[in-house]
């Protein structure tokens, strides 16, 4: 791309945004006085370096300047931005006609409104001076008029003029790599916002698994804990019933036992009250046999230790007992960082650029500036 307005030097030395979009507009009123003289105004007193201000005052941007100079009311339909007015109907043919503006670019005062307040709010003058910005000093980076160069720029050998530093500014590599930087950040970004979006999405689809994950493994354990309890139930029932049998043939014993007893009882009864000596005697000896018989199943129980009571209990699982500190969490929520795959772009080799400079005037000369026809070449930095 031919490139004869901007060129690279060092990051150090590279004109700086500010001091480029207020280039852009230092070449609004150029051609002013001429138009003026045209209409017979004098423009004196008129401080053209405040954009659309007056007095502190915004300026009505529908009103035509011109002819509110001539103290008529008119609506303005365009901007021209080299004047840095704007222009009703009338004085815009003739604005397209006069040698001085015939060859300035307007823009509809809509289009014009369109501009960021930043660029609208731009000054034409020294803010130091209240006089026209005319001269770029290429080592401060800085715009200056004609009393800056005289009070600080005095020794600066590259001084160039205002209109051959903003020539084709917006061809330029500066405000071109702008454009497609801007271009190529504006994707990155609906990039990054895109590939959130379905981080987000993706969050919430994982949550839900996880979600359904942990109940599921609830369910497992509950059912595990279901598994265990029938099982100990179980064990529960059949360790009760093995005990009661056991009791209740050794109470069958007893009871038959306890039956011959109060058997023998009555025999004694009715043999000491009807029996002869004789038939005492000899029942005696069977009857103490029994007796005898009965004594030892007693003693046998005792020392069998039967008569023990069996007492049933239940003795947890150190696991389960102490389920709180054996499992003091259902788990932990690890996020880990990996790679989005996201294409971010980026322009290689990018290098500061900076306006390009003319062949420097002597510090004397600059109210005659002409255009240079000279342009350095593009550095590297």
């Amino acid at each position: 791309m031919q490139n004869s307005s901007l060129h690279q030097i060092r990051p150090r030395q590279h004109t700086s945004a500010s001091t480029l979009v207020t280039i852009i507009k230092m070449i609004c009123s150029q051609y002013r006085t001429n138009l003026h003289k045209e209409f017979s105004i004098d423009w004196t007193n008129c401080n053209i370096g405040t954009a659309h201000q007056d007095n502190g005052m915004e300026t009505n941007l529908t009103i035509c300047d011109i002819c509110d100079f001539r103290q008529i009311t008119k609506p303005s339909v365009v901007w021209c931005s080299e004047c840095d007015e704007g222009l009703c109907r009338e004085c815009t043919e003739h604005h397209r006609i006069s040698k001085a503006t015939r060859g300035h670019s307007t823009i509809s005062i809509d289009g014009y409104k369109k501009l960021p307040p930043t660029i609208l709010e731009i000054t034409q003058t020294c803010k130091d001076h209240n006089e026209k910005i005319q001269i770029y000093c290429y080592k401060h980076d800085s715009l200056c008029c004609k009393k800056c160069v005289v009070e600080n720029h005095n020794v600066c050998k590259e001084l160039f003029d205002i209109n051959d530093v903003v020539k084709d500014v917006k061809s330029s590599n500066t405000f071109l790599d702008i454009e497609q930087t801007l271009a190529e950040i504006s994707e990155n970004f609906k990039r990054i916002r895109k590939d959130r979006e379905e981080n987000l999405t993706a969050i919430k689809e994982t949550r839900e698994k996880i979600e359904s994950e942990i109940k599921m493994t609830k369910l497992k354990i509950v059912s595990y804990l279901d598994k265990l309890q029938e099982e100990i139930l179980k064990e529960l029932s059949k360790t009760e019933k093995l005990e009661s049998k056991q009791i209740h043939k050794l109470l069958t014993a007893v009871q038959q036992a306890e039956k011959d007893v109060t058997e023998y009882q009555n025999n004694i009864a009715n043999i000491k009250q009807h029996a002869s000596d004789l038939q005492t005697f000899i029942a005696l000896n069977q009857i103490k046999h029994d007796v005898d018989e009965k004594d030892k199943f007693i003693q046998t129980l005792v020392n069998n230790k039967d008569l023990n009571h069996a007492v049933l209990s239940l003795k947890i699982s150190y696991n389960v007992k102490n389920i709180k500190t054996s499992i003091p969490t259902f788990g932990i929520i690890v996020v880990e960082s990996k790679s989005s795959g996201i294409t971010i772009a980026r322009r290689k080799n990018q290098q500061a650029q900076t306006m390009v400079m003319v062949p420097a005037l002597r510090s004397s000369d600059f109210e005659s500036t002409k255009r240079a026809r000279d342009y350095h070449d593009c550095k590297q930095s």
